[in-house]
C-alpha cells in the first residue's frame, strides 16, 4: 500500500475504561466509503489512559495506534507531536476526540494542494443539528507535517499544566510566516456531542500557569528570542501498539519495545 494522502491525528484520553467514546470515533471514520478510506490513515495516540484504549479500539482502517508510557498531566502537546512524526503522509489533519471530520470536509481536504504555509482552521457544527454553526476549538487544524516539524512542533514545556498550547503554537507559527486561514464553512468539522459516560481527565483545568507561559513565550518571540521555543520533544517514552490495514485487519502481533524518546 502506498503512502496515504491525509493523516488524521487524534489524542485521547480516558480516565475510566469506558472507551465506547473513542469507539465510536472509529466507526464514524470506518463507515466512510472505501475510495475515501484508501487516501486517509488514522492515528490514535493514547495519552496513558489508564485503560489502554487498544483493548478495546478495532475497525477496518488504514489506522494505528500509539500509547504514551509516562503518566504525563496534560501531555496533549507530547500527544500530537508523537502522532505527526509517525504520520506517513505530508498532509495531516489534528483533532481530539470530541471533533471529528465529514466526508465532504475530508474529500475536500484529500483534493487540496499541500497546504505549504498555510494552516488551515475549520468551522464547527454541532452533531445534533447541521445548521447550528460553532466556534471550532483551536486544536482542530490541518496543514502541512513538514511545516509542522521544521518549527518544531508543539511546545512540551506546556505540558503538565492545562491549556495554551494550541493557542500558542498557531501564534507562534504566525511568527513564524504561517498564514492562518479557514475552510469555507461547506467544509466544516463537526462537534460530536458528549458521552456522560466518557471522563476526559479529573485533572484540574487551571490556564493560569500556561497563561503566563504562553505570554513569556510570545514576548520573547516579538524580540526574535530564540528561547520563545523550548526544543523539548518526544522527552517521553511511548511504543506502537497496534496497527491495522483497510481490508486486512491488524498487521502482525510482534512485541513493539517501549522508546525512551528522542
Amino acid at each position: 500500500m502506498g503512502a496515504p494522502s491525509v493523516a488524521i491525528i487524534v489524542n485521547c484520553y480516558s480516565e475510566t475504561g469506558n472507551s465506547s467514546f473513542v469507539s465510536n470515533l472509529v466507526k464514524h471514520y470506518q463507515e466512510f466509503p472505501v475510495s475515501l478510506k484508501e487516501k486517509f490513515e488514522l492515528i490514535l495516540v493514547d495519552d496513558h489512559s489508564p485503560c489502554p484504549l487498544v483493548s478495546f479500539v478495532q475497525g477496518d482502517l488504514n489506522m494505528r495506534i500509539l500509547r504514551v508510557d509516562d503518566d504525563i498531566p496534560w501531555n496533549q502537546p507530547g500527544a500530537r507531536n508523537l502522532g505527526v512524526v509517525y504520520s506517513r503522509s505530508d498532509k495531516i489533519v489534528m483533532h481530539d476526540v470530541g471533533q471529528c471530520l465529514p466526508p465532504q470536509t475530508l474529500e475536500k481536504i484529500v483534493r487540496m494542494a499541500n497546504p505549504s504555509n498555510r494552516i488551515y482552521k475549520f468551522i464547527g457544527v454541532s452533531e445534533r443539528d447541521a445548521s447550528l454553526k460553532l466556534k471550532s476549538h483551536p486544536n482542530t487544524l490541518f496543514m502541512s507535517r513538514s511545516r509542522f516539524l521544521r518549527h518544531y512542533g508543539y511546545d512540551e514545556e506546556f505540558a503538565g499544566n492545562y491549556g495554551r498550547e494550541d493557542t500558542c503554537f498557531t501564534r507562534l507559527q504566525r511568527r513564524f510566516g504561517a498564514r492562518i486561514k479557514c475552510l469555507p464553512n461547506r467544509y466544516p468539522v463537526v462537534c460530536r456531542e458528549r458521552d456522560e459516560n466518557f471522563v476526559y481527565s479529573d485533572l484540574k483545568r487551571d490556564k493560569e500557569v500556561n497563561t503566563a507561559l504562553m505570554e513569556k513565550k510570545l514576548n520573547l518571540a516579538r524580540r526574535r528570542d530564540e528561547r520563545c521555543f523550548s526544543r523539548k520533544f518526544l522527552s517521553f517514552s511511548f511504543h506502537l501498539a497496534k496497527e491495522f490495514r483497510l481490508g486486512g485487519g491488524p498487521s502482525d502481533e510482534r512485541v513493539i519495545e517501549p522508546s525512551s524518546g528522542i
